[in-house]
């Protein structure tokens, strides 16, 4: 046993005398340092919108977006409007009747208003004019649409 000892004591010195005999693990350190620190992930972006949004409507947008923001926790600057358009709804319901419900029988002018979340979730509202705002889980298609 004793010569392994020597033997590996020897070793040991001369490693510690030559300057290019370095360990493993010092060699690994040096790469990992060289290569740098790993790429920090790109924050997550809200989609571009892809539409001009009316003037008359903008309003309407920024009214959705915190409602959006409030309803699923996603923040409202996370949210674009993919689709704003000036629609006429069939009735009262804006498209989106619910069950057990009565609605005024008469066309009314209003927006149809798609957003995007960052994070690819979609969501649609239905407005009468500029005034009211509904979320529409079960959309229905606007008159003329």
């Amino acid at each position: 046993m004793s010569w392994w000892r020597s033997r590996w004591t020897s070793e040991l010195q001369k490693r510690e005398r030559h300057p290019l005999a370095f360990s493993p693990a010092f060699l690994a350190l040096i790469l990992l340092l060289a290569c740098g620190s790993p790429a920090s992930p790109a924050p997550a972006v809200p989609p571009k919108s892809e539409v001009s949004v009316p003037s008359e409507a903008a309003g309407l947008v920024a009214q959705v977006k915190a409602e959006a923001a409030t309803r699923t926790g996603i923040s409202a600057d996370r949210w674009a409007a993919t689709e704003v358009r000036s629609v006429t709804w069939s009735d009262g319901s804006l498209g989106c009747p619910q069950p057990g419900q009565m609605y005024t029988q008469a066309l009314v002018p209003g927006y149809l208003i798609r957003l995007k979340a960052a994070s690819g979730e979609i969501a649609e509202y239905h407005s009468s004019g500029t005034s009211r705002v509904i979320y529409c889980a079960n959309p229905r298609p606007a008159s003329g649409a």
